[in-house]
């Protein structure tokens, strides 16, 4: 799957809303699981930023790594709040809700202009640390 074929389902999770786009405390990026998914899953969710010209950059990106605290069943719904908070989940009609927070003091999406959301599904991360001069 190319970036140029945008699908909205990455890893069995579907980008289903943006809500709350007016107030810190309310905004979230609701996902959904199209298959069960795994305790360490890993994720990264990103928007898009754009320079003065409208062009996308890559300044002032906001970049949030999801990785999965406990199993996700199919049909069931991940909420990444923008603001701080503390892991949880809740059930709502049968299904878990799992609360994720990003812990920022200001808002990612816009609510006046059109925006894009990519989740991208890691498979592997590869880190390194380095010692100060």
């Amino acid at each position: 799957m190319s970036y140029i074929e945008r699908q909205e389902t990455a890893g069995g999770l579907r980008i289903k809303s943006i809500e709350g786009r007016a107030e810190l405390k309310d905004e979230k990026v609701v996902l959904r699981a199209t298959k069960k998914i795994v305790k360490s899953e890993q994720f990264l969710l990103y928007d898009n930023t754009f320079s003065a010209d409208g062009k996308i950059s890559n300044e002032h990106r906001h970049l949030f790594h999801l990785k999965l605290k406990e199993d996700v069943a199919k049909d069931e719904e991940i909420h990444i709040w923008t603001k701080s908070g503390k892991y949880e989940t809740e059930l709502n009609n049968g299904l878990n809700r799992h609360h994720y927070f990003w812990g920022l003091r200001t808002k990612v999406w816009n609510s006046d202009n059109n925006e894009t959301v990519h989740l991208v599904h890691v498979s592997h991360i590869a880190t390194k640390k380095f010692p100060g001069d």
